[in-house]
């Protein structure tokens, strides 16, 4: 597995610690993922805080969620999952077999087999429970609940006027672009590019297989503003080296594809669509659609651990592993670079 982090042992930590079910007015900051439509998961992704969907929510088995779960009418979670935080649908929540959560609040709750709430359960219309789910704490309803208070992403900005000038980067070649307004960026296969301070302004952006990115945030921020589509294909890495925040701003739809590692802020106004095995080291925040697919992983906190200018797993504890032997060996070879 390639970065199921220390997520056992937060989870072991964060679980009996559930946020209240009275926590309904939540802000947008406070989400890792969020959608104002809907928001669906396949399995085995991994999220490092509260996730919000304004429409139905469903993942398949094995979700791990540290955070709260939101969702404006549905929410029906795999079997196998661990939330360690409250769980609130208008209309029904679902927890299927063998999974776990903190205080869940809805109209209907549905409690599978060998289902575990460490909370409480408040419910309005119904509660139906298997004989082997268990509710550590209490068990509230039929009674009157408050609606989840969504927050709203703004209305789609007006992106920077971009220009006519296209930027397109040859197969296995190296550039640095600065920042200023462009029309179209294609970077082809295995290229490399380098970003610097400032805002950057695109009509819509394409990397191609095996790019890399490094945003060299050392003298500030980067701002990424692309009014059309931004489109990744397999193995691309967008690296965050500096200590500076990285956001993209997307005017429509905003795919990353498979085995990508991403250490940047991601905002779409349409849909976006993760696909397998990715890492987004930073927030998704979809006006539209949001997408994961299997063994995705989403943990802003690890934004920073992409070292300059190239390391080849991002995994924390990878570095706790092995940073002794890259230590031995970058001090008794020399490294040339083209």
């Amino acid at each position: 597995m390639k970065l199921y982090w220390v997520i056992a042992i937060v989870c072991s930590l964060v679980f009996t610690n559930s946020i209240p079910a009275t926590l309904i007015s939540p802000t947008l900051t406070e989400f890792v993922v969020f959608s104002e439509g809907k928001m669906s998961f396949n399995a085995d992704v991994a999220i490092a805080g509260s996730i919000g969907a304004g429409d139905k929510f469903t993942v398949d088995n094995n979700l791990i969620l540290l955070g709260n779960l939101y969702a404006r009418s549905r929410a029906i979670i795999g079997s196998n999952s661990e939330i360690s935080g409250a769980v609130l649908a208008d209309d029904l929540v679902k927890l299927k077999s063998d999974s776990q959560s903190g205080n869940i609040e809805s109209a209907k709750i549905y409690l599978k087999e060998n289902t575990v709430v460490s909370g409480d359960v408040q419910y309005q219309k119904k509660l139906s429970k298997h004989k082997t789910s268990a509710i550590i704490g209490n068990q509230l309803g039929p009674i009157q609940l408050a609606l989840w208070q969504q927050p709203q992403m703004s209305f789609a900005p007006i992106l920077p006027q971009t220009e006519t000038e296209n930027q397109y980067f040859k197969s296995e070649s190296e550039h640095t672009l600065e920042p200023g307004s462009y029309d179209k960026l294609k970077v082809k296969p295995y290229g490399t590019l380098f970003l610097s301070a400032g805002q950057y302004n695109f009509n819509n952006i394409i990397l191609s297989k095996g790019v890399l990115v490094v945003a060299d945030t050392r003298n500030g921020n980067i701002t990424i503003n692309v009014t059309g589509d931004f489109k990744s294909y397999d193995d691309v890495t967008f690296g965050n080296a500096g200590g500076g925040q990285v956001t993209m701003n997307v005017g429509d739809n905003l795919t990353i594809g498979n085995d990508n590692q991403f250490y940047i802020n991601l905002t779409a106004w349409d849909d976006i669509v993760v696909k397998k095995r990715s890492l987004v080291a930073g927030t998704i925040l979809g006006k539209d659609k949001v997408k994961l697919y299997q063994e995705v992983q989403v943990n802003p906190a690890m934004q920073f651990s992409y070292s300059f200018p190239e390391v080849p797993e991002p995994a924390a504890i990878l570095f706790l592993l092995v940073g002794t032997i890259i230590i031995f060996h970058r001090g008794s070879k020399i490294h040339t670079h083209k």
